[in-house]
């Protein structure tokens, strides 16, 4: 059978649909392309061990506003603020579980590429019970006695003991419904509202922790700030000459890095030329880069948290 010619208009949707399959596939390899270029570093390159070491710490720095959210908003209601002996060990317990959690996750986990944090979930009813219990007995200061900090810190261990307890057995709810399966039936009922609700409810309670933070020097924030923005956004496309190796993407990689390492020798310089008052009352001592010196002098170095200890 002889097959009818191609009439005209067949034709000519032949040839729009064609040009527009060319015009796609052009357009997709011109993105391609764009993205070849602004690319540094493909899936299955590697980096060398220098700059994913840096971008490790970087990457930590960036969480570290987040791992400190939990320590600094159950402080108060632990009455551990005062003593910064005690909130570094609360602080520094919290980054711990957080590495170990870390390396679970990553390696027989979900495996995902992310720092595993403290739940803010958890955060509320510690504050709430610890309100049930009443004020804290005592306010330290830098004229409290050695038996007025021994008597809070028994305070503060003795709280702690039983919000730990309390996690504990909080966890095992979400371990029971991991290890049954409950979450694939609720999960049908978690959409878009869902999560968008969750991430403001999350990122709500770093507000006033990051504005206090900065309300202590607003200057040297906005230094901080301003020099992030600048290194990522208009240094972002410069390469640093560097000796026996290609040009570096320095302000691609570590912005932040370099913008907290520049603010904090700007806030050394100010303390060592004596800018920056040694006076806690004035409004630029929180700025100074020794007022934690004491408690780094008699903090221990190495301390494995276990629950139930101090």
């Amino acid at each position: 059978m002889k097959k009818d010619p191609p009439s005209e208009e067949n034709t000519e949707m032949n040839v729009l649909s064609s040009g527009a399959a060319t015009s796609s596939i052009y357009s997709l390899d011109k993105i391609k392309e764009v993205e070849n270029k602004n690319m540094i570093y493909g899936i299955d390159d590697r980096p060398p061990w220098t700059s994913v070491v840096l971008m490790g710490l970087q990457n930590f720095s960036v969480s570290f506003s987040g791992m400190l959210t939990i320590p600094l908003l159950i402080a108060g209601p632990l009455c551990m603020d005062k003593d910064r002996i005690t909130m570094s060990q609360l602080i520094g317990t919290s980054f711990f579980m957080c590495g170990i959690t870390t390396l679970l996750q990553t390696a027989i986990g979900s495996r995902l590429p992310i720092v595993q944090g403290a739940s803010l979930t958890f955060a509320v009813p510690i504050m709430v019970m610890m309100r049930i219990k009443g004020p804290c007995p005592l306010s330290l200061n830098d004229n409290s006695t050695t038996e007025e900090v021994e008597f809070v810190r028994e305070v503060a261990n003795e709280r702690m003991q039983e919000a730990q307890g309390s996690l504990i057995l909080a966890s095992l709810g979400q371990v029971i419904v991991g290890l049954t399966g409950l979450v694939g039936l609720v999960l049908p009922l978690i959409g878009p509202i869902t999560i968008a609700t969750t991430l403001i409810l999350i990122g709500v309670p770093l507000i006033p922790i990051a504005s206090d933070a900065c309300g202590t020097h607003w200057g040297i924030s906005s230094m901080c700030i301003l020099l992030i923005v600048f290194f990522s956004q208009f240094l972002d496309k410069y390469r640093i000459p560097c000796p026996g190796r290609k040009k570096f993407a320095l302000f691609t990689f570590f912005p932040i890095l370099l913008a907290v390492g520049i603010t904090w020798v700007f806030c050394l310089i100010l303390t060592i030329t004596g800018v920056l008052s040694e006076d806690p009352s004035e409004r630029g001592y929180q700025a100074r880069t020794d007022i934690y010196n004491e408690a780094i002098r008699n903090s221990r170095w190495i301390r494995l948290p276990y629950p139930g200890g101090n």
